[in-house]
């Protein structure tokens, strides 16, 4: 009887045993997600706590209401941002040659998240007034959503690596068909936005630095390009903003 039993459990495949491979890639993939919505809270609450403590506490930084409509705006995107759909995959294949960008990206961000608020609190290479704070919260909003909204668009095709995804990516449509890369031109308005709510002539020397690594980033993601959407569609600003060099 044993015998039997035992020759039964071989032969059939229960329900909750089996492992098909779509069901294993469906796990990568909400692994993939999961690790993106992990990374991505982890890093506004490090912003956030860096910021604070760079002005000197809570209560000091909160003495600021352009600032306290800066936090809100950010812990929005982020909640905004657990519904994107994006992830962490490696895809089909991926080019980790390309991978040192991510470090200069968190280096950076490190840098704007506890460098400007002493800045603006020693006033050093300050900009403006109060009016800038308020200018640039508005344009921290602007720039964090024209960085999320691609995600929504691609959903779990989006990837935070330079990586081939699984099935069609390639979308001429919406906000691509207006510029290739809506998601960095965002990621610099943001940098910007958040650079001049402190005032900080720092900030905007860093977003500046953030330029040469995002060039570097699209090369990567563009080598292998479309040839007739490159000619159509421009690389960060839309046609009617470029300067057409004539290539």
């Amino acid at each position: 009887m044993a015998q039997g039993a035992k020759t039964l459990h071989a032969v059939v495949k229960w329900p909750w045993t089996a492992r098909s491979p779509i069901s294993h890639r469906n796990r990568r993939r909400t692994n993939d997600a999961d690790r993106q919505i992990y990374a991505g809270c982890s890093r506004h609450c490090c912003i956030c706590g860096l910021a604070i403590l760079g002005w000197g506490g809570f209560a000091a930084f909160c003495s600021r209401p352009a600032w306290v409509a800066l936090l809100i705006v950010l812990l929005a995107l982020s909640g905004v941002a657990l519904f994107a759909g994006g992830n962490l995959s490696s895809g089909v294949r991926e080019d980790r040659s390309n991978r040192w960008v991510i470090g200069v990206f968190a280096l950076i961000g490190l840098l704007d998240a506890h460098l400007l608020a002493q800045t603006d609190r020693k006033e050093f290479w300050t900009i403006g007034g109060n009016a800038i704070r308020w200018f640039a919260v508005g344009l921290f909003a602007v720039g964090g959503a024209l960085r999320i909204w691609p995600v929504f668009v691609l959903r779990r095709r989006f990837s935070g690596l330079v990586a081939i995804q699984p099935g069609p990516t390639l979308v001429t449509s919406g906000v691509y068909s207006v510029i290739r890369h809506p998601s960095y031109l965002g990621l610099m308005i943001n940098s910007l936005g958040w650079g001049l709510a402190f005032r900080s002539g720092v900030g905007v020397l860093l977003m500046v630095l953030l330029i040469p690594a995002l060039i570097a980033r699209i090369h990567a993601e563009e080598r292998r390009p479309a040839q007739a959407v490159c000619r159509r569609v421009r690389c960060l600003l839309p046609a009617y903003l470029a300067v057409d060099s004539g290539s």
